[in-house]
């Protein structure tokens, strides 16, 4: 019985099998990567496609809507324009006269208070009536009228009163507008007497400044 051993592998095959082991491994790592590539690939690519998809059904909406609002134009003829509301006006105002305007607004202040119960003027020798004025209260109060367009009235709207000659002038100004009535109509006012003529008798009242030519009135006690 031949009991010699057999000779054991020598190193160098020992070392061209780790070789070859490692070489294996170092192509299965490559594979799992080009895997892992095309995975990562297949998904950016889908994303992408979503992405596109995505987009073009945005833009499609407003298109879809131009061309469905071009038929609707087209079948309709002309669209209607919405009714215009007007703006709220405010009601016209007759003058800036104060009380003789029957509100606050710009202009002259017209003194005393309209009195629709002052007595008619009297008739002149021509047979048309003049601005006239009288007692109210002797000493306290007293009435002027004029005559004109009842919407533009001859207001007073000044006093100037003069204590040594017992007389009084009244300044009147036309108030009204912008559109005056062609009447002829008279306009009262009641004023009060300044405190320096209480005891003028005679006084002397004189109706000026638009009235034109002035009227003096003596008012007797």
């Amino acid at each position: 019985m031949d009991t010699t051993s057999r000779p054991r592998p020598t190193t160098a095959r020992r070392t061209d099998d780790t070789r070859r082991v490692d070489a294996r491994r170092v192509d299965d790592v490559r594979r799992v990567d080009d895997v892992r590539r095309v995975d990562d690939g297949a998904r950016a690519g889908g994303a992408r496609r979503a992405v596109r998809a995505r987009l073009a059904a945005a833009l499609a909406v407003p298109v879809v809507a131009l061309a469905l609002a071009g038929c609707a134009g087209a079948a309709g003829g002309a669209a209607t324009p919405a009714p215009s509301v007007p703006s709220e006006t405010p009601p016209p105002t007759d003058a800036p006269g104060g009380d003789a305007a029957g509100g606050d607004v710009d202009g002259p202040e017209v003194l005393g208070e309209r009195w629709a119960d002052a007595p008619a003027p009297e008739l002149g020798p021509d047979g048309t009536a003049e601005p006239t004025a009288g007692w109210v209260e002797p000493g306290a109060r007293f009435f002027v009228t004029t005559l004109g367009s009842s919407s533009c009235p001859l207001a007073p709207t000044g006093l100037l009163p003069s204590a040594a000659e017992g007389a009084l002038t009244v300044e009147f100004t036309r108030v009204g507008g912008p559109m005056c009535t062609m009447d002829f109509s008279p306009s009262s006012w009641v004023l009060d007497l300044p405190a320096e003529l209480a005891d003028a008798a005679p006084l002397t009242v004189t109706l000026a400044g638009e009235v034109d030519p002035a009227v003096d009135v003596v008012l007797e006690r």
